[in-house]
């Protein structure tokens, strides 16, 4: 990215500009009262992968992995947002889920894993060798 400051002109990484305190992506619950409270997220812990799907009837999901335990958490209004299921890979979906919950799900799932994988690489190089 390039920045101008004064009379000079600086390029830098998208990553050493300190993040907005804004939230980029606001999401409204679409779902009563009766469906439970949202949960509140942010995107604080690098070390996890945060997904959102809403269909076209406005159901919502949301999946957040968990690095330390090798699992994920799925959530759901229609479910009762304070209900979760566990998912402990790609395939192990609460039932009742549509084929493209299902795909979105589940794809969620390989993402958290292949971000894990580069986050560990990232971790790992930064180690002094002998």
């Amino acid at each position: 990215m390039l920045y101008t400051i004064g009379d000079r002109s600086l390029t830098t990484h998208c990553m050493t500009i300190p993040p907005p305190t804004i939230p980029m992506f606001p999401l409204h619950n679409r779902h009563g009262r009766d469906c439970g409270e949202p949960p509140h997220l942010t995107n604080n812990d690098h070390s996890r992968y945060y997904g959102y799907f809403e269909n076209e009837h406005g159901d919502q999901w949301i999946f957040v992995d968990d690095p330390a335990t090798g699992t994920a958490i799925l959530r759901s209004g229609d479910r009762h947002w304070g209900t979760t299921h566990t998912m402990r890979g790609p395939k192990d979906l609460p039932p009742g889920m549509t084929d493209l919950e299902c795909a979105w799900a589940s794809a969620c799932w390989h993402a958290a894993q292949f971000s894990m994988l580069q986050w560990v690489k990232t971790a790992a190089s930064s180690i002094p060798r002998r």
